[in-house]
Order: structure tokens, then C-alpha cells, then sequence
């Protein structure tokens, strides 16, 4: 009995993977009739360019078979049909990770007679981003092919590897230093995002790349240096010397540079305040963004950027010196002043002046007469009005006597102001209640519900 009942068990099991392996082949060939009808010529006869409707296609087959395409695409590798062969190793590429097993056959596929195809292969071997290594290697020599495309490609799946394809610099830095933009394909741009993404080991690479003798290689590396951030902080040195470049662009994109590498890029700021005298007017902008964006560190500057703002004939310049001081926000008695000064004036750039004064809190205090004499009950001076509130703001209660005095200002729309900030600062504008009380007189009747208002607010906040 229990021998007949374990032969029964034993067919069953039997007849269960039968029809599992029938169900699976069955699977397997519906994906491949599938890939197969997907790749006729014939559907991409009126498409242009070609290949990109060939990878759009095999996009969409990924995203609905996933894994279980694998096979039929590593086999379509070798397909004899160049769109066949691209479109597999793209539908490679969107399934990543989970396609490792094709890695073999993409590296050969490197040395494929069509050169989309070569591509789009190395494109895949960054996405799937297996065996790095081996692929590394294998994307650091596709980088010498003679089609831009196809180094372009390489950049690009170099680029996946962030800091592990540190080998792969210095053949990064040979195309990084290519003289001929491709039109359609720029393996320069790319090259610079695998630069970006590998970080610290490129460093000293791109450092002596300062000293190229094409002034476009220098200006890209300076911008690289610049996006690597402050990771890039022992650049500064070597970028610092660049500010006296002959080439306008280069004193410019290291100007730009030191500002996005920030607070490690101080030890520059003795070059940059020279830099205040550039002759050109982006420039001086650029380097006053750049001592504002390094933060406390530029101290030292304020004195020249107090001198850009009262002085330089240029607009921008001006502005960018305003924010500058802002951001580095010391010594605060001689940047108030001179910011003071700029604002009275009514100089164009009188927002990024308010906009600073209000960096320094309470310190401002000074600033406060010029700030509510300043506002306007005018759409048109909105941008103005927003910061001047943002000002008073920061300066707090010690804008109080300021605000005292335009409760009684002959303007209506100064009235109004001073009293609404008065009773938005509540009990700890107790020292204007007199003021207050007179204005329930005043002639306008908008002023005198306001100071109501006020009142109602700074005494039942006081009790």
C-alpha cells in the first residue's frame, strides 16, 4: 500500500514539472515571438532616426517582460541586423542591475561593427554596473574609439561608476581634453559629468589640467573643479593663481569655481579681493558672488566689497557686492553704514541692499528711519516692500523708536505701516501706546482703526 501510494506521489511529481517546464518554454517562446514582432524593420521604416525608435521600443519591452526577457535579448546580441542588436543591448541597459548576467556579451559587443550599437552597449554596462573592474577597464579603452558616439557612450557608463572608475581619470581626461565639439555627440560634456562623479581622485588630474595651453581646457576644468563642491577645497590654491589669466572666460569660470567650492575655498580670498579690480564687469560680479558664497572666511574683503558698493560703475557688480556682505555679515558697523548710504540713495540695487541689512538683525537698527521712509502702498515697489518687511523683521523691537517717529509722518500709507508693524510686534511695543492713542485722532479713518487695532492687540498681549 504505501509502495503504490509512493509511486502515485512519484508520478504526480513527475507530470507537475512536465507541465511546468511546457508552461516555462511556452513562456519563453511568447517572449521571444514577442521581441521578434517588436524588431521588424518594417516598424521603424518611416522613423527617424532610427535608432532612437528602436530604443523606445525596447524600452517598452523591458518594462513589460523585465527578467524574463534576459535571455532572448543576450541572444539577440548576436542577431545580424545592426537595429536588432541595439535595441537588445538598450532593453539591457533599462533593466540594470537584474541583467548581469549579459555582461560578457556586452563587452564583446564593444567591438561591434556599427557604432550605435557600441554605444548603447556601453551605455548598459554603466547602467547594469556589474563586474566594475573588468567594465571599467573595458570603458576606459572605448574611450579611444574614433567615433564621438561611441566616447560618448563610454563617458556615459563610466559616469555610473562614480568614485570606483578612479583608473579610468586619466583616459577620461584625454577626451576631456578634445579640441573638436561634436555637434550631435560632445564626449567633452559627458567626460565632465564622469570627472564630477568620481570626485577626489580626479583632483590632481584636473589640477594640471589648470595649466593646459588651451584657455577652453582650462575654463572647463576650472568649471569641473567648481562642481565637484567643496570636496574640491585643495584646488583652491591652484585656482586662485588662475584669476590672473590672460582669457576672460578662464578668470571667470575660476572666479565661479571658488564660490561653488564655498568655505574650504578661503585661502583664495586674498586673490579674489584683488580680482574686485578686474577690468571686466562680469568678472568683478562674479568674484564678488564667489567671496559672498565662501561665507565668514571672506572677511577680509569687506572692506573692498564696501568700496564695489559705493563705488563701481557697474550695476551688478554693486548688487553682488550688496549680497556679498550680507552673506559674510562682519564687520558689521562699516557694512551698515555704507549699506545705509547705497539705500538713501535710492541706487537700483536697492533690494539685494535691504535684503542684506536684514542679515544682520538688530545691528541694523540704524537702517530703520531709511527702511519705513522707503515703503509704498504701490504694487509696483511690491519686490522692495517684501523685503523692507523681511528688514524690520530681523531688527525687531529695536526698530520700535523708528517706528515711533512715522506713526507721525506726514504720509498716510508711512502711517499706516509704522502702525500695523507696531501692533504686530505686540506687547513689546508697550512704549508706543501714547503714540497710539493720539493717532484714534487722526484725520484719516483708515489710520485711526488701524491704531485701534494696534492697541487691541499690544494690550491684551501685555496682561
Amino acid at each position: 500500500m504505501r509502495a503504490t501510494r509512493f509511486l502515485v506521489l512519484l508520478c504526480l511529481g513527475f507530470l507537475f514539472f512536465m507541465v511546468s517546464a511546457a508552461r516555462g518554454q511556452d513562456n519563453s517562446s511568447r517572449v521571444e515571438a514577442e521581441w521578434a514582432n517588436r524588431m521588424k524593420e518594417s516598424n521603424f521604416r518611416d522613423q527617424w532616426p532610427l535608432w532612437l525608435a528602436v530604443e523606445g521600443e525596447a524600452g517598452k519591452f523591458a518594462s513589460e517582460f523585465g527578467a524574463a526577457a534576459i535571455p532572448v535579448l543576450v541572444a539577440s546580441m548576436k542577431d545580424q541586423h545592426w537595429h536588432v542588436r541595439l535595441g537588445a543591448a538598450a532593453a539591457l541597459s533599462m533593466l540594470g542591475p537584474t541583467a548581469s548576467v549579459a555582461v560578457p556579451t556586452l563587452l564583446n559587443t564593444l567591438n561591434d561593427e556599427d557604432k550605435m550599437v557600441r554605444y548603447e552597449a556601453a551605455v548598459a554596462l554603466g547602467s547594469i554596473g556589474a563586474q566594475p573592474q573588468l567594465v571599467i577597464a573595458a570603458l576606459s579603452n572605448a574611450l579611444k574609439d574614433k567615433e564621438a558616439v561611441v566616447r560618448y557612450g563610454a563617458a556615459t557608463g563610466l559616469a555610473e561608476f562614480g568614485p570606483m572608475a578612479d583608473a579610468a581619470v586619466p583616459a577620461l581626461m584625454e577626451v576631456f581634453r578634445e579640441r573638436h565639439r561634436s555637434k550631435d555627440w560632445c564626449p567633452i560634456d559627458i567626460a565632465e559629468i564622469a570627472l564630477i562623479k568620481i570626485g577626489s581622485a580626479a583632483l590632481p588630474f584636473l589640477i594640471n589640467a589648470l595649466k593646459d595651453k588651451d584657455a577652453d581646457v582650462r575654463a572647463r576644468v576650472a568649471s569641473t573643479l567648481g562642481s565637484i563642491g567643496s570636496e574640491a577645497g585643495t584646488a583652491a590654491p591652484y585656482l586662485a593663481e588662475g584669476l590672473n589669466d590672460k582669457d576672460k572666460m578662464v578668470r571667470y569660470k575660476v572666479a565661479e569655481a571658488l564660490g561653488r567650492i564655498g568655505t574650504p575655498a578661503q585661502v583664495a580670498v586674498p586673490a579674489l579681493i584683488v580680482a574686485l579690480r578686474d577690468k571686466d564687469g562680469d568678472i568683478r560680479e562674479q568674484v564678488a558672488r564667489a567671496l559672498g558664497d565662501i561665507g565668514s572666511g571672506s572677511e577680509p574683503a569687506i572692506p573692498a566689497l564696501v568700496g564695489a558698493l559705493l563705488q563701481d560703475e557697474n550695476t551688478s557688480v554693486r548688487c553682488a557686492a550688496a549680497y556679498a556682505i550680507g552673506d559674510i555679515r562682519a564687520p558689521e558697523e562699516m557694512a551698515i553704514q555704507a549699506l545705509i548710504r547705497v539705500f538713501e540713495k535710492k541706487d537700483d540695487c536697492s533690494i539685494p541692499v535691504v535684503w542684506a541689512l536684514a542679515r544682520f538683525g538688530p545691528a541694523s537698527a540704524p537702517a530703520a528711519p531709511s527702511l519705513i521712509s522707503r515703503y509704498r502702498d504701490d504694487v509696483r515697489f511690491g519686490d522692495l516692500n517684501v523685503e523692507i518687511f523681511a528688514a524690520l523683521d530681523s531688527i525687531g523691537v529695536a526698530a520700535i523708536p523708528a517706528l515711533i517717529d512715522a506713526v507721525k509722518d506726514k504720509r498716510t500709507d508711512i502711517r499706516l505701516f509704522a502702525i500695523q508693524r507696531l501692533g504686530y510686534l505686540g506687547s513689546e511695543a508697550m512704549a508706543a501706546i501714547p503714540v497710539l492713542k493720539n493717532a484714534l485722532n487722526d484725520k484719516n479713518a483708515l489710520v485711526r482703526a488701524e491704531a485701534q487695532n494696534a492697541l487691541y492687540h499690544i494690550e491684551s498681549q501685555s496682561k
